[in-house]
């Protein structure tokens, strides 16, 4: 299809969200007319994407900045639980996933999904939207709508905008 209509052999581009700037991994193929160059970025972590956010729950301006409740089953084991650690494993199509996972604070996350459920590194609660989307580099101002279900799950599935924004920028300085 790409022949056909003018832009030459497709490329392949896999993509590694952490080495282009943002604070969690996530795997893409990124599928153009043109070889993506990873930019020369450092690494950011979870801690340089979230440290600065105010603490949870109390007035400032972001509204989605509000913890959810630990479930009971995992309340006492939280608090021991080791960074790096989870508290669910389950077996993927090719790979074992770990759910309730404490994050190391001095590295990138790992991959955001709809249905991820991280720990704060160094407190004993679950990570907010806000957080979440730090993790995704959505910009502070960028407003969720739906239930709190709905908005993990927007953060998860999307691509991450830092990463986009990058590739954008690629594609313009090529024209």
């Amino acid at each position: 299809e790409f022949n056909r209509v003018g832009l030459g052999d497709p490329v392949f581009n896999v993509i590694e969200a952490a080495d282009w700037g943002v604070p969690s991994h996530r795997l893409r193929v990124i599928i153009s007319n043109k070889k993506l160059h990873v930019p020369n970025l450092p690494i950011k972590t979870v801690m340089e994407a979230i440290g600065d956010l105010p603490e949870p729950n109390y007035p400032h301006e972001f509204e989605d900045h509000i913890t959810v409740p630990v479930p009971k089953k995992h309340q006492k084991k939280l608090v021991t639980l080791p960074q790096g650690e989870g508290l669910v494993y389950f077996k993927g199509a090719n790979k074992q996933y770990v759910n309730y996972k404490r994050l190391y604070p001095h590295e990138p996350a790992p991959v955001v999904m709809g249905k991820s459920s991280f720990f704060h590194p160094f407190e004993d609660r679950l990570l907010t939207p806000r957080e979440h989307a730090r993790l995704m580099t959505f910009p502070d101002n960028y407003q969720f709508m739906g239930g709190k279900t709905q908005v993990y799950d927007i953060i998860g599935e999307a691509v991450p905008p830092l990463l986009t924004q990058q590739i954008g920028e690629q594609f313009i300085r090529s024209m």
